[in-house]
């Protein structure tokens, strides 16, 4: 009796818990649960925001700039609250941490239709916001790096130029709501001004405002303005830097072949022809992992050399379920489902069939487009550097936090 009173009144409790927890609002999104790191000659105001002692600021950025403009458009919103001078914006990118999670990717992949504006779709994306808050993915994708940050990056905008203000009104001994600030300058009519360098230090001592008043949108002078994008001078003058440029001492390079067919493994292969050739170290076999296909990889002591090593070695694959399925295969099942299926509709308006059955004149056609490559423009690489049981990890993705949970999990070490 006394087990079935303790189990009862601990499932209460933790359901208690959990209503609790669902109507408390998401945790804060402006500080990290570690520190920014240390850049020399800079403040970090909150986790979005860092100013230099010479009036430049960083923006930094939890997205992957991949061609769409989201470091340009991320570091408007931010320089837009901020009052910052546009001159002076740069972006860093951003360590991981949840306050960096997307939310909006996933709440927006709940099963609504967009034009339903039902309770229980809020119900629903309030607790998955919430959810992803804590144990969601920082990741770039789903057209969402905008969507997902317009709020929390104004707010760390304006959380940072409220502690600007602060700590130049407590200078000057004069009321906050008496001072301006104009393209990264705080003002007064007395007559005396600074720059944000002179002030971020003391600016950093000031209480954190959790939930800044935002700029009425008919005072914005940079969001919805046609800016150049922000890393355009790099890329075009060949200082940016990508994944593959990175070459750290002693490096060795692997070139990868992989199995054709999704699933597929390595039956077996000869590596003899490739350790053959100059500069060739090792060749191993990969296994499929997370869904993927096996395959081998040569190393060797230069990319050119790798590469021709992956060509030499003689693999006999095992296909796989995957050998199974061709384009043929895929389009005549879709076909198929079309002509049998009603599907699934989240959203219906009308009546088709009665329409249809209505009609004066019918026209019917049909479209198909090929599979398309979700794939880079820059050739795909990662550079891993292990020592003293630590791994330095360079990789051009999406989803950092998991990349890093994937080398951990392959060297055996903590990810954290």
């Amino acid at each position: 009796m006394k087990r079935r009173t303790v189990l009862l009144g601990g499932a209460g409790a933790l359901g208690a818990l959990a209503i609790g927890w669902s109507v408390l609002p998401p945790r804060q999104r402006l500080l990290t649960s570690r520190a920014l790191p240390a850049v020399a000659g800079t403040v970090a105001l909150n986790g979005w925001v860092r100013i230099g002692a010479d009036d430049s600021i960083a923006i930094v950025v939890c997205k992957t700039e991949m061609g769409q403009g989201a470091h340009t458009g991320l570091a408007m919103l931010l320089a837009e609250e901020l009052d910052a001078d546009w001159s002076r914006v740069h972006v860093e990118p951003a360590p991981i941490d949840a306050i960096y999670n997307n939310l909006v990717a996933t709440v927006e992949g709940l099963p609504f239709h967009p034009d339903d504006d039902g309770p229980l779709k809020s119900l629903a994306g309030w607790l998955t916001a919430k959810t992803m808050r804590e144990v969601g993915v920082m990741m770039t994708g789903g057209s969402s790096s905008i969507k997902d940050l317009w709020l929390p990056v104004r707010e760390a905008g304006a959380s940072a130029r409220a502690m600007l203000v602060g700590a130049a009104a407590a200078q000057w001994n004069v009321p906050a709501g008496e001072c301006t600030v104009v393209k990264g300058k705080v003002m007064h009519a007395s007559g005396s001004s600074a720059g944000f360098g002179e002030l971020v230090a003391s600016a950093a001592a000031q209480p954190l405002p959790r939930k800044p008043a935002l700029k009425d949108p008919a005072r914005f002078t940079l969001i919805g303005q046609p800016l150049r994008r922000i890393e355009a001078p790099a890329k075009l003058d060949g200082s940016a830097r990508f994944g593959i440029d990175v070459l750290p001492p002693g490096l060795q390079y692997a070139s990868v072949v992989m199995c054709p067919t999704l699933g597929g493994s390595v039956a077996r292969f000869d590596a003899n022809p490739a350790l053959a050739l100059p500069g060739v170290t090792k060749v191993i076999a990969l296994p499929a992992l997370r869904g993927t296909s096996g395959g081998i990889a040569a190393i060797a002591d230069t990319p050119y050399q790798a590469m021709r090593a992956a060509q030499s070695v003689k693999v006999e694959w095992d296909q796989g379920p995957g050998s199974a399925i061709d384009s043929d295969t895929v389009y005549r099942t879709l076909a198929q489902a079309l002509d049998v299926e009603t599907g699934f509709a989240f959203y219906r308006h009308g009546d088709v069939d009665a329409a249809m059955a209505s009609a004066t004149k019918k026209i019917s056609a049909e479209y198909r487009a090929p599979y398309l490559a979700h794939a880079a423009l820059e050739p795909m690489n990662c550079t891993v550097q292990f020592k003293d049981g630590r791994a330095t990890v360079w990789a051009s993705t999406q989803v950092p936090g998991i990349a890093r949970s994937a080398v951990a999990q392959v060297l055996g070490i903590d990810s954290e």
